[in-house]
């Protein structure tokens, strides 16, 4: 979509997918956009970015409240800062698995390696989103 006619437009939230570097630098320049990452199995968006520019990297953000999120490698193990792995997503607003789809619910989600619950606002269980990522400080 071209931003072209949309100048008034100040803030943007781009959702879904992996955001390209390429729709970044064509929303960002003139107004605020921000990278709200969510997989299919949580109700909306589990991470939002600070307003994005065009020369910066895409970032996927801050946790939002009720949600916890954790970087594991293949062995299910939280992976050191600089590390890749894959996200999982665990929180009030995960669901609980897939209506009659009892196969894709055993693919997608496990038991949180961690034993109980985290905290108050997380179930034991966690859904991994197929989202490869490199785990960051900011």
């Amino acid at each position: 979509m071209d931003p072209a006619g949309l100048e008034e437009l100040r803030n943007v939230t781009v959702g879904g997918e992996a955001v390209p570097e390429s729709v970044v630098e064509t929303w960002a320049p003139g107004r605020n956009l921000y990278n709200g990452y969510g997989p299919t199995e949580t109700t909306i968006m589990v991470l939002v970015s600070a307003p994005m520019t065009a020369e910066g990297p895409v970032r996927l953000g801050g946790v939002l409240r009720a949600t916890e999120l954790v970087v594991l490698d293949s062995r299910l193990q939280p992976v050191p800062i600089g590390a890749a792995g894959e996200l999982y997503v665990s929180g009030l607003g995960l669901t609980r698995g897939y209506h009659d789809r009892s196969g894709l619910t055993a693919e997608r989600f496990i038991a949180s390696p961690f034993g109980e619950a985290t905290s108050e606002c997380t179930a034991p269980g966690m859904s991994c989103g197929g989202y490869r990522l490199r785990l960051a400080m900011n």
